[in-house]
């Protein structure tokens, strides 16, 4: 007995799923769909672990590079990671983490004015050709942009190409007490090999 699979059906269940887990599982900004370069994403509070989905549907063959901004205030950690649908429809598939200098950005969706980018914070660590990340990484209080890039394929015939992901933040992580103690630990030796040195010096 042969089962027959509608990859349409199956396209169309795979995209269902990759939103109702990004509203089930993402606090509290929920992006606009692409509204064009530059596009703000809010301030996230990284103490309360503050989240944001983002997505751009419908996107026509050949290569495409979104600019995505967000605030963050306290310092603290943030990290993006993005899927691609249809999976083969994607070659080249990564973006690039900036740190922002100047901008002007109003409400959630809208598009930042005068943004003037920074140096590069971090790359996209990318184990799928249609999944990209950026892990965990330390950030201060300010303004970020995230370029995300790529090139569509028509592989699979189906006509909807999009990808979605998050933007994660959460607290600088404080280190445990073993960690501390090891920390003195080695300070400690340091001074007392310095004061050694020193002494040895003197007499000679």
């Amino acid at each position: 007995m042969s089962i027959k699979v509608n990859h349409h059906d199956l396209a169309a269940g795979v995209l269902g799923l990759v939103f109702s887990i990004g509203i089930l599982f993402v606090n509290p900004v929920f992006a606009t769909p692409y509204a064009g370069d530059y596009t703000y994403l809010g301030e996230f509070d990284p103490t309360a672990g503050e989240a944001s989905s983002l997505y751009h549907v419908n996107l026509p063959t050949g290569a495409f590079s979104d600019w995505w901004v967000f605030d963050l205030d306290p310092a603290g950690m943030a990290s993006i990671n993005t899927v691609f649908l249809p999976t083969t429809d994607i070659s080249n598939f990564g973006f690039t983490l900036y740190d922002v200098t100047f901008s002007t950005c109003t409400s959630v969706g809208s598009v930042c004015a005068g943004i003037t980018l920074g140096s590069i914070l971090g790359s996209s660590v990318t184990p799928l050709d249609y999944v990209t990340n950026i892990e965990f990484t330390p950030l201060n209080v300010g303004t970020y942009a995230f370029n995300i890039t790529g090139t569509v394929v028509n592989t699979t015939g189906i006509p909807t190409k999009l990808y979605s992901g998050n933007l994660t933040t959460g607290p600088t992580p404080v280190p445990e007490p073993t960690t501390l103690a090891l920390l003195g630990t080695g300070l400690l030796f340091s001074t007392v090999a310095n004061r050694r040195r020193r002494k040895g010096a003197k007499a000679a």
